[in-house]
């Protein structure tokens, strides 16, 4: 029994070690993508980076010590990581819901923000940036629709959009697409609001899974008992 338990917790820390990395991995990249693609929303969601690299280090840390403790004959050790397994699974769910209870809030700063630069796309090389990321990737136009160009880039007799509306993406393509087609007619604002809500389930069902296999390792390593101190 005791030997059947000690492999499930090995199994159960290898997995969690295996979903840590892969959530450090996550905030890594999303830390270098809001640098490089999108840093009009640092400000928004550059502490989201942060502490999902930090998190994902914790619980790297945190799956190592659980896998050490396996194979060492120490109580102690046994009852330090039960104690950090709790506090890892306490913080797992306090930055769950710090962190996505107000997403509508974050989804409207992050509108908002695109809202208010885009009087700055011409002449503000942050404000561009972001807005060519942003309408290349969800394939939109404009927060709320692609007409909101026309008192940016546009006069009182031209039509004109940003480049990166248009489906062909070329220098100057936006300056007669609207009326030949083959540009991007969906809102931003909408399509950002259902990859939030899409990609917010995602993460939610993720940090339940690892948390899932905390409480999992921790109820193992109670029962995982040595016979030595």
């Amino acid at each position: 029994m005791v030997l059947s338990a000690r492999n499930c917790l090995v199994l159960s820390n290898l997995v969690s070690l295996i979903l840590a990395i892969g959530l450090l991995r996550l905030g890594v990249m999303f830390h270098v993508s809001l640098n490089d693609n999108y840093p009009l929303f640092n400000r928004i969601l550059g502490t989201h980076a942060i502490v999902t690299i930090v998190l994902g280090g914790i619980l790297c840390v945190s799956a190592l010590f659980s896998l050490i403790h396996v194979f060492c004959r120490s109580r102690w050790l046994m009852t330090l990581n039960v104690l950090l397994l709790i506090a890892v699974i306490l913080t797992e769910v306090s930055l769950v819901i710090a962190a996505f209870v107000p997403r509508y809030q974050t989804l409207a700063l992050i509108k908002e923000s695109l809202r208010s630069s885009e009087s700055s796309y011409a002449h503000n090389l942050v404000a561009r940036s972001t807005w060519d990321s942003v309408q290349r990737k969800f394939k939109c136009c404009g927060v709320d629709g692609y007409t909101e160009w026309y008192r940016y880039l546009g006069n009182s007799t031209a039509s004109i959009i940003s480049d990166s509306c248009c489906e062909f993406n070329s220098v100057g393509c936006g300056e007669d697409i609207v009326y030949t087609g083959g540009f991007y007619d969906k809102p931003c604002g909408a399509a950002i609001s259902n990859w939030g809500e899409d990609k917010g389930a995602s993460i939610i069902v993720l940090a339940l899974f690892i948390l899932m296999f905390h409480a999992f390792s921790a109820l193992l390593t109670v029962t995982v008992r040595r016979p030595n101190n």
